[in-house]
């Protein structure tokens, strides 16, 4: 269900925090915007961590309270000028490349699960959807329709088998599966 609002909540924080170190590399800055920047980087180091411990990427996880601990406002990192340029263009190549995967993986890796949305057909002869997975074709009632879509959008490997084990036995006579090559 959040998945969209997640992934626009993660890039959008990514590329704010790549503008504040960018403008922060610049010469001249007065102190305070270095103030805002760490709290601001804090705040938004806290929604990528949160949303990717959400979402069970832990390496991300990791690199974003490695980010928290690094702009912890209340307990500040003593690092001198030098080391705070050194540190911020680490952190942008680190942005750069963490948000090319992130695009990378959302608009060239097809889920499975939304290519078996995408599958999803309406058959009006028998009045059921119908849909092919690993040699069985499923025909689902209308009802079970919204359940399917809620698990394939939620579940990056999800295939019909899983969904159908998941189902209720009261829910399971609403599907029939039917063998394409031998039994199921």
């Amino acid at each position: 269900m959040y998945r969209n609002i997640d992934f626009k909540i993660t890039v959008f924080s990514k590329i704010i925090l790549l503008i504040l170190f960018k403008i922060a590399l610049t010469e001249g800055m007065p102190y305070m915007y270095y103030l805002h920047q760490r709290r601001v980087s804090f705040i938004l180091f806290i929604f990528i961590a949160f949303i990717a411990g959400r979402q069970n990427k832990y390496f991300s996880c990791l690199l974003a309270f490695l980010g928290v601990i690094l702009f912890n406002p209340f307990y500040k990192a003593k690092l001198t000028g030098e080391q705070w340029d050194l540190a911020e263009w680490i952190l942008i190549l680190i942005l750069l490349f963490w948000l090319f995967i992130d695009l990378y993986k959302y608009f060239v890796v097809p889920k499975k699960g939304r290519g078996i949305l995408n599958a999803l057909k309406f058959n009006r002869k028998i009045k059921k959807y119908e849909v092919a997975d690993a040699s069985v074709r499923y025909e689902i009632q209308s009802a079970l329709i919204k359940n399917l879509r809620r698990f394939m959008e939620k579940s990056d490997l999800g295939s019909m088998q899983s969904w159908y084990n998941n189902l209720t036995p009261e829910e399971r006579t609403k599907v029939e599966r039917i063998p394409l090559h031998g039994e199921v």
